[in-house]
């Protein structure tokens, strides 16, 4: 709220007073005008016609988000309202598109026609795979109308059959086929079925020339504007890399939707797509936390009503948004959800993480018989220990007689049968206890390898490995009885088959 300087104590240059005191309110952030008054014989009245009441508006800041991360000039085409804001900071804007200044203007020409002239470009590899295995991508620009269609690879090979798929879908859509394909001089694009391919449709292959990406520049900058988008949006909510081809998918769909220069300001989708809406749903900050409505069949009465999950985009084929569980490690393509937009579901780095940044849910336990870890159960916190999801505990063995019990005691939770046993030395502690929790990584062994798919004599013979001590010198063998006769019973068998003759031995 802003106040003017009282009338009484104001006095003009030329010696007269403000005849009236005015008062103006306006909302500090949107600089909206909720409204004024005056003043009176020492009072100040609000002139209102009914009661006033602060509107609950959307920051610009928040639109901008929802929208992408597009420029202030594209904004205020979109949003009217916002013609008047004379700037926007936004740090991940400034962290995700810092870029040198260009010096030469860029002069754009287009075609006349939708499809005459494709640009086309590929991405990758990316250091990060990403969640769904993808390293690579392919754009495809119309020149005329600058639509861009995005396809994710796992290999550079797959270049040919998306391209194949692409030209099938222009020509029946649109009913026109595509008369020229730009690109650089990668392999993909002269392999001998691309060529073949080129060839019988009767399509036009320009390539730039070596060491000369300006020829190619309409994909190259593309490109360039795809990634900006892109590691703005993973950087804005803490989204870990391995999101990159789910936050590039998203920033391909928002910038076919924004105001472009070379089209006078139009929308690419627009221009191909005049009858259809701008957004088939609502915009939403790409990375936020959102609530899927749990739909599987057989949910309790009691169970929750929905799953937490991450905002990843927006479905091609289906009118719903696109949203990832880390717990369930499973996708979701659904239009029941609710968003949380300013809550980001991963905490930035040094920060604890509901899921420390997005690892799969703890493993089962292996279950270990109680036989072998003897030193915990006389202990009173041991059930605690053992009860842990995430310690896994594995113990020496003392004998190989021991083995065969093994197999007839109860799982780990059971009472050791011989409580009094205690270890010898340090080394004889359970891992667990000399090393402490451990870490598991994505892929746990105990999620391939369980003691109950064993053999009896597998299981036996599983069970006395640690038993068994392999002697490192034959100093040792010979002091240990057991290998000094597994060397007497060898040596026999060899004189008995007759594998070598025994001789004197040299004087030298």
């Amino acid at each position: 709220m802003l106040w003017l300087v009282s009338p009484h104590h104001l006095i003009l240059t030329h010696g007269s007073l403000i005849p009236e005191l005015l008062i103006i309110c306006q909302d500090l952030k949107t600089k909206r005008t909720i409204g004024g008054g005056h003043e009176h014989n020492g009072l100040y009245f609000l002139n209102s016609n009914g009661p006033i009441a602060c509107p609950a508006t959307v920051s610009p800041l928040e639109i901008h988000c929802r929208l992408g991360h597009p420029s202030l000039q594209n904004l205020k085409k979109l949003v009217p309202t916002l013609s008047q804001l004379s700037s926007l900071e936004c740090e991940s804007c400034q962290l995700g598109k810092h870029h040198r200044v260009s010096f030469v203007p860029r002069v754009n020409k287009r075609v006349s026609e939708p499809f005459l002239l494709v640009h086309s470009d590929v991405w990758g590899p990316s250091r990060v795979t990403s969640k769904l295995g993808f390293k690579y991508f392919v754009i495809f620009v119309d020149d005329f109308s600058r639509v861009t269609w995005l396809y994710l690879m796992k290999d550079r090979s797959e270049l040919y059959s998306i391209f194949c798929a692409f030209v099938t879908e222009i020509k029946t859509q649109f009913g026109v086929p595509v008369r020229i394909l730009r690109s650089d001089n990668a392999k993909e694009y002269f392999s001998t079925p691309f060529d073949t391919f080129m060839t019988k449709s009767g399509i036009l292959h320009q390539s730039s020339c070596p060491h000369t990406p300006q020829q190619n520049g309409v994909a190259e900058r593309k490109i360039g504007h795809l990634i900006e988008v892109a590691r703005t949006l993973l950087l804005h909510m803490n989204v870990p890399k391995q999101f990159w081809s789910d936050a590039v998918l998203t920033a391909c769909y928002l910038i076919n939707r924004m105001p472009s220069d070379i089209l006078g300001g139009q929308l690419p989708h627009s221009i191909l797509f005049p009858q259809d809406p701008i957004f088939k749903l609502p915009p939403r900050i790409f990375g936020c936390v959102c609530f899927v409505h749990q739909l599987a069949p057989g949910v309790d009465k009691l169970d929750s009503r929905a799953i937490k999950c991450i905002f990843l985009g927006y479905a091609r084929a289906q009118k719903g948004y696109r949203c990832y569980s880390p717990v369930l490690n499973r996708f979701f393509t659904c239009a029941d959800v609710t968003f949380f937009e300013s809550t980001p579901y991963f905490m930035k780095q040094g920060m604890s993480c509901e899921l420390d940044q997005c690892s799969s849910f703890s493993p089962p336990v292996l279950p270990v018989p109680s036989s072998l870890l003897p030193e915990l159960s006389g202990s009173p916190d041991s059930t605690t220990r053992l009860s842990h999801p995430n310690l896994q505990v594995y113990s020496r063995r003392s004998m190989v007689e021991k083995a065969p019990d093994m197999l007839r005691t109860s799982p780990i939770n059971s009472q050791s049968s011989d409580p009094g046993m205690t270890p010898s030395c340090e080394s004889d502690l359970p891992i667990a206890l000399r090393k402490g929790k451990r870490h598991c990584t994505s892929h746990p062994i105990s999620n391939f390898v369980s003691y109950s798919r064993l053999s009896l004599s597998y299981s036996s013979f599983v069970a006395s490995l640690d038993s068994v001590s392999i002697p490192k010198s034959i100093t040792h063998a010979l002091n240990d009885p057991g290998w000094r006769l597994a060397m007497q019973e060898e040596m026999l068998a060899l004189e008995k088959n007759g594998t070598w003759d025994l001789v004197p031995r040299p004087s030298d």
